[in-house]
């Protein structure tokens, strides 16, 4: 029977919607992609990215690659990872294991900082991670000040004042130390300004007394907000590098949130003169590492295992 054009135009709109729905059923097309973490590895004193480290989500594990990339599949609001380089869980080997939560709300790549089980100067501590706990919790900044890293938001501002005593510009004298800091930990930490800032440290001389640094007020969120150093007159060209260098030093590492060592080699040392200057390498990698990890990480997420 011949269709008459009604029927032809119904028969071509059926087969018109089966090759539509044949389309949408083709075996051989791709589903959408999986959401993916996207992330680097670095090492958190050298800022290095670190190949063949192992990455754990509880289900899988993938390795880092030769940049220290890697990725994970994103399929809840928040990621629980481990991270370590070594494949026994009960060792730990060239960094300190730990755990991190990520939340994939963006497209950026999140970066993972893993602490090197360096050898210390110091032999007063096991390791390089009991020093970075115990150096933390001596502050006593906030009560919160025991379980996270309380630290400044890089590059902090920092008021010095003139002041000329005795042929001694202390001034100049103090900004070098900090400059001295900053080029040791190799990156950008202070901003100096003009008067005394709303978040930051300033400096305030006296004629008595001793150096004391303290935090004068600290942000809802238990951050530091605002510091000061007393620096005290007793200071001429004759001993500013022996002793304004070592004293005012000191106070600048508790500008950066160190609390004091039990440990005389350090220049961090409690209730002495410090031996000397400049800083250890236990405390300028201890300051790398306070000023890369994320700020409020929680100290027990990195373990010895």
């Amino acid at each position: 029977m011949k269709a008459t054009p009604h029927v032809a135009w119904i028969l071509g709109l059926l087969l018109s919607i089966g090759l539509t729905a044949c389309d949408v059923c083709d075996p051989e097309q791709e589903p959408p992609a999986a959401p993916r973490l996207h992330g680097i590895v670095r090492d958190a004193i050298t800022g290095e990215p670190l190949p063949d480290i192992e990455i754990d989500d509880g289900d899988s594990m993938v390795i880092s690659d030769p940049d220290g990339r890697f990725d994970v599949p994103a399929v809840d609001d928040t990621i629980e990872l481990t991270f370590r380089d070594e494949g026994d869980p009960n060792e730990y080997g060239a960094y300190f294991d730990f755990d991190a939560s990520f939340r994939p709300d963006s497209s950026d790549t999140i970066t993972a900082w893993m602490i090197p089980n360096v050898e210390m100067e110091s032999d007063s501590f096991p390791d390089f991670l009991s020093w970075l706990k115990y150096m933390l919790t001596q502050r006593n900044i906030s009560p919160h000040s025991k379980e996270r890293l309380e630290t400044w938001r890089i590059p902090f501002e920092v008021y010095v004042p003139p002041f000329m005593l005795n042929g001694l510009d202390y001034q100049q004298s103090i900004k070098d130390v900090w400059d001295a800091w900053e080029q040791l930990v190799g990156f950008d930490l202070v901003t100096f300004v003009d008067e005394v800032p709303t978040v930051g440290v300033y400096i305030e001389y006296i004629d008595h007394g001793r150096e004391s640094h303290f935090i004068k007020e600290v942000s809802d969120d238990g951050f530091p907000k605002l510091a000061r150093i007393h620096v005290t007159y007793n200071y001429d060209t004759t001993n500013v590098h022996s002793h304004l260098y070592k004293i005012v030093g000191h106070e600048i590492g508790h500008a950066f949130c160190m609390g004091h060592s039990n440990d005389r080699i350090h220049l961090m040392v409690a209730g002495r003169a410090p031996l000397g200057w400049p800083p250890t390498y236990d405390e300028i990698w201890l300051v790398r590492v306070m000023y890369r990890l994320p700020r409020g990480v929680r100290f027990e997420n990195y373990k010895l295992d």
